[in-house]
């Protein structure tokens, strides 16, 4: 079930309300009471960032009285829900204090739609009240929740939860939030509907002010879940068609996916229900047709039918008997002895009366298995047999004997109709026996001999035009030749020879298969590195074939068809002979195709030749030559456009020497070629691996650095250019450069290794780097976090008791540090970090300085027409322009060396212009004396995204005045953007899954429009882009909730969010404040140094 708020104007699957972020009145519906005449206002798109209660100017809609009225008003949305099913509903609002008098405002879920000149909520409808569920609610002024309940209607304000955590409390203003779920129920009202397991229901969101005007905005408005049903269930599982013996049993089984709630199964039986047959099985020994009715809230949906079929043969005690029943009886043979097997069949026989049958089997047993068959008795060729439908296997006992036979006794005569003989047959019929014959071979065939035991039997047919004398065999003859005396030990059975039934001896065992099917190939010449497949023609369908380089096998068998298939034979790289090895499936028997095949492989040309050229470096509209060393004799060698191998020029021959291969006239650019490589004999070739790049026209030179948090240089790294082979390492003091490089724009990436495998620091990206021809090009120095967890503290306590002992020494015993210590006002927490963790990464800030005042934020600097250059001085100095004096922050800064970076205000939102050239001017003073700036410390939600956005009285917008702050941050000086992020009513991990970017993650938004931003690009000063480091400098969910909890909720934004994006140098968690009334984790130090060093969430 999708949970949580809708975004504003976004839809969400699971999203039940139509236009929850309004901006029209479009699936919404507007009602009133009667009562006092009043002005009353329905706005569906206010885009006042005063009153949005998500802090933009994207729409939202706002209910408001222009004077006082007894009256309630509102908006209503019809919804269809899912029976049973749990949804989530929540929004937020802004609600303008009323001025103490009795108000409320609250959102319902209720069983009937309202009527007219009537509240919804009070009752109206019908005598009896329908039952009605407080979303939630809220009062404002002196309105109490006791008094609250005598407004009517059943069920008001009856969940103290939610009064607990209200859309606003009482007597406040401000932003607020709620959310509480709300399970579909089935109760009815006058005018509500339930269909097929849906049920309607009425979202109502209502506001009343009972002595004063009111006003109202809510957004993002959203009610989630389940979608209703889209249909009956889909049957993903069909019952299938089943047979048994009289006496037992079969169970049938259908499986179906529903999205209206869990299914209900009725099994029935020739379309009539079964009693109790409500699962998704059902067991019967009943013959009939079955299906299964399957039902959810939408419909229901039937199974396919299947049929359980009772067989009640005839229970036979000896095959003879067995034998003189039509063809089509279903008999049953019980304990009896397997005499020989082949591949397609096996027989059985008894020894009183000694008679044997075959049954059409491909079960392999071994000769003396005893089984019970049950099938059908079929006649062929004058050959009684079994078509199985149940085998039952039993111990194995001895195998018969062979019964000794003159070659005339085989095969006998009829002994009724239905069990015929062979043609002119004598004797008693023993077609099925297992028998020993001896004789002298008269003919050999393919796949028979005859053998004759001097009485000379013929039967009509030829072999090689010569008759065949005796009787036949039917096994391979190996090597076997006229005139040999053998014994053969088979079945006896028959063949057909136009209208004659002819005697014939199947010998035993496994059938060989066909030695002499086609072998080909898809292609028989390649190139090395190719591969075909080889063929195989007529193959038969109980047969594998595994194709073979000698015995040495070449992939896996592939199973015959009754036509071609194809084995590939992988890549080659010299000429190679295949053979083919046929196995029978049933017995196992196999032998080698006669057929073999040779893939002939043409060499490839040698790939790894020296290539270079003549000058890489040229002016536009001259030509150089791309050199080949050592070409071979016998290839030719073109060169090709790197970037669509596109030829340039024609061929040229190799000669066991360096060749040259001309470029001709070359416009500017970095031009980047490639050779390709080709056997004149064969044809075959490749592309050498080596290219080379000519550069032609300008180029330039740019050079950086790469630091740490703490502004510490990294050596050591490896930077890289997106182009070409640009890479070097940094030097001690994090420096690197490169030279030579084409005029143009490219992404350089730093990325550092202790030792292999190891990664100490994240990579980080520059995204653009802009390189002007003729000039040494600075890049904006990289500041690289720990690959570490970045969660810390924000410590407001001036004696934190336990940070030492319980969270700084743990994380520098397990060898991490903590990217985040941030003392406000308590200075001298950097200290205790530098002694308890070093390396660990600290920030400053002070809420008022001494001889200045307040330094949060600066309204009445403003007001009063202060310059922002001027207040910067005084806030830095302690004095007025242009006197230095000793005070101020300057001084704040000097006495603590360890705090590496120092926050300017703190969430003051308002006069951008102004602010923005204020915080420029504190960097320029501070960075000339080393010292570092956090700008902004924005509070959760501002500055707006939203690109229009002006701050009333401002030129600018307030996204244009951030970037122009964090282009000088980027820049130089190693300045960054300070943020909060705040989840004010849940987790981190709920708020960010509800509205991604509103008040949690909103980094990432103004890290996408800072990086492309170009409006003060200065390349040749390093002015690219606005994307400066970040830092989180308050952050938490719900500092209420239990330690592991709080600690879960930080790991899932370390983990999830911030040590995703290589920019965010580390997060502090707020707040140390043990006695200051304020939410305190010091209870959490332990759990979240665990969590630091082994980075595992508790």
């Amino acid at each position: 079930m999708v949970v949580l708020l809708a975004m504003v104007c976004v839809a969400y699957a699971g999203e039940r309300i139509t236009n929850g972020g309004f901006g029209t009145p479009t699936g919404w519906h507007t009602w009133s009471t009667s009562g006092d005449p009043v002005t009353l206002n329905w706005d569906f798109n206010s885009t006042s960032a005063a009153d949005n209660p998500t802090g933009g100017t994207g729409p939202a809609l706002r209910l408001f009285t222009s004077a006082y009225t007894n009256k309630s008003f509102g908006v209503w949305q019809k919804v269809t829900l899912m029976q049973g099913q749990t949804y989530t509903i929540g929004g937020y609002s802004r609600l303008t204090d009323p001025g103490g008098n009795k108000c409320f405002a609250d959102i319902w879920i209720v069983d009937e739609n309202t009527m007219a000149n009537a509240d919804p909520i009070a009752g109206h409808h019908s005598s009896a009240s329908p039952y009605q569920e407080a979303i939630f609610a809220a009062a404002c002024g002196t309105v109490t929740k006791a008094s609250e309940s005598g407004w009517g209607g059943s069920g008001n304000f009856s969940n103290a939860s939610i009064w607990d955590t209200p859309i606003f409390s009482p007597a406040a203003t401000g932003v607020h939030r709620a959310s509480t779920t709300y399970t579909a129920s089935d109760s009815t009202g006058t005018n509500q509907t339930i269909t097929g397991g849906t049920v309607d229901k009425w979202v109502v969101i209502r506001v009343n002010s009972q002595s004063a005007p009111i006003d109202v905005t809510f957004d993002s408005i959203s009610l989630m879940g389940p979608d209703p049903c889209s249909g009956p269930p889909t049957i993903t599982q069909q019952p299938i068609s089943q047979t048994i013996l009289s006496g037992g049993t079969a169970t049938f089984t259908v499986a179906a996916t529903s999205d209206g709630g869990d299914p209900t199964y009725q099994w029935r039986r020739g379309g009539s229900n079964i009693a109790g047959a409500t699962s998704s099985s059902y067991t019967t020994g009943v013959a009939g047709a079955y299906d299964c009715v399957v039902t959810n809230g939408c419909g229901p949906a039937t199974s396919q039918q299947a049929t359980l079929t009772v067989l009640s043969p005839v229970v036979v005690s000896t095959i003879a008997a067995a034998k003189y029943y039509p063809s089509g009886t279903l008999v049953q043979l019980v304990g009896k002895v397997v005499s020989a097997r082949t591949s397609y069949a096996y027989w059985i026989q008894d020894s009183d009366p000694l008679c044997g049958i075959r049954v059409n089997s491909t079960t392999y047993p071994v000769p003396g298995s005893t089984v019970s068959v049950t099938g059908y008795l079929a006649t062929a060729a004058s050959e009684r047999r079994i078509d199985p439908v149940f085998e039952t296997w039993g111990a194995a006992v001895d195998p018969p004997k062979p019964v000794f036979m003159l070659t005339k006794a085989l095969g006998g005569a009829g002994l009724t109709e239905d069990i015929p003989g062979i043609t002119n047959g004598a004797g008693a019929n023993n077609i099925g026996l297992l028998a020993r014959i001896y004789g002298t071979v008269t003919n050999v065939g393919a796949g028979y001999y005859y053998l004759d035991d001097g009485v000379g039997l013929t039967d009509g047919t030829n072999t090689d035009a010569e008759p065949n004398v005796g009787v036949r065999i039917v096994s391979q003859p190996g090597s076997l030749a006229k005139d040999d005396k053998v014994g053969a030990t088979g079945i006896v059975s028959t063949f057909v020879n136009g209208s004659d039934v002819c005697p014939a001896l199947i010998m035993p065992g496994c059938a060989m298969p066909n030695a002499g099917l086609a072998v080909g190939a898809t292609s028989s010449t390649l190139c090395a590195g190719m591969s075909t497949s080889i063929t195989v023609s007529s193959t038969e369908a109980d047969c594998s074939y595994q194709l073979r380089t000698g015995s040495t096998n070449v992939g896996s068998p592939v199973s015959g068809n009754g036509s071609t298939i194809s084995l590939s034979t992988g890549v080659l790289n010299t000429t190679t002979t295949f053979n083919v090895l046929a196995v029978r499936n049933v017995g196992g028997c196999s032998q080698q195709l006669i057929q073999t095949k040779t893939i002939t492989v043409n060499p490839l040309p040698n790939a790894n030749l020296a290539v270079s050229a003549q000058q890489t470096q040229i002016d536009v509209g001259q030509s150089t030559n791309v050199t080949v060393a050592s070409s071979q004799t016998g290839v030719s060698y073109q060169l090709r456009k790197n970037a669509d191998n596109s030829n340039v020029g024609s061929p040229v021959a190799g000669t066991g020497g360096t060749i040259n291969l001309p470029t001709g006239a070359l416009a500017a650019g970095a031009w980047t070629f490639n050779v390709l490589a080709t056997h004149n004999s064969g044809g075959c070739s490749q592309q050498l691996a080596q290219t080379v790049t000519v550069q032609v026209g300008l180029v330039g030179s740019l050079s950086g650095k790469v630091m740490n948090a703490l502004g510490q240089p990294l050596s050591g790294l490896v930077v890289k250019l997106s182009t070409g082979s640009f890479s070097t390492v940094t030097n001690s003091n994090g420096s690197y450069s490169f030279s030579n490089v084409p005029a143009g724009t490219y992404s350089l990436t730093a990325n550092w290794k202790s030792s292999p495998g190891i990664n100490t620091y994240q990579t980080h990206t520059w995204e653009r780097v802009i390189v002007s021809a003729d000039r040494t090009n600075p890049v904006a120095p990289i500041y690289l976090p720990h690959t570490w967890s970045k969660i810390g503290w924000h410590i407001q306590d001036l004696s934190p008791t336990g940070l030492s002992e319980q969270f700084l020494l743990p994380v520098h015993n397990g060898g991490k540090t903590c990217q985040m210590v941030k003392g406000m006002g308590n200075l001298g927490v950097s200290d205790t970090a530098a002694a308890y963790c070093s390396g660990s990464f600290c920030v400053g800030r002070l809420n008022d300085i001494d001889g200045v005042g307040g330094i949060q934020g600066f309204d009445e600097a403003w007001s009063a027409g202060v310059a922002p250059a001027d207040m910067a001085w005084l806030v830095y100095y302690g004095t007025a322009k242009p006197t230095k004096g000793s005070g101020g922050l300057h001084q704040k800064m000097l006495q603590n060396p360890n705090i590496h970076v120092w926050e300017l205000n703190n969430e003051w939102d308002a006069h951008y212009d102004w602010q923005a050239d204020y915080t420029i001017a504190m960097m320029d003073l501070a960075e000339a004396d080393g010292f570092r700036i956090a700008a902004f410390s924005a509070a959760a939600g501002t500055p707006s995204i939203d690109p229009n956005v002006k701050f009333s009285g401002d030129t600018r917008t307030e996204l244009e005045n951030l970037a122009r702050v964090c282009a000088r941050a980027k820049a130089h000086g190693g300045h960054m953007l300070a943020l909060h992020e705040y989840a004010y009513d849940g987790t981190l991990q709920s708020e960010y899954t509800a509205h991604p970017g509103v008040l949690v993650g909103r980094y990432r938004l103004f890290h996408d429009y800072l990086k492309n931003w170009t409006a003060t690009d200065d390349p040749a000063n390093g002015w690219v882009g606005a994307d400066c480091p970040i830092i989180i400098t308050e952050c938490v969910g719900d500092c209420s909730a239990a330690t592991a909890s709080v600690v879960r909720d930080l790991a899932w934004y370390d983990q999830n969010l911030v040590r995703q994006d290589s920019y965010v140098l580390g997060v502090a968690t707020w707040n140390i404040t043990s006695g200051q009334g304020e939410c305190d984790l010091s209870r959490a130090y332990t759990a979240l140094a665990n969590y630091i060093v082994t980075d595992v969430a508790p």
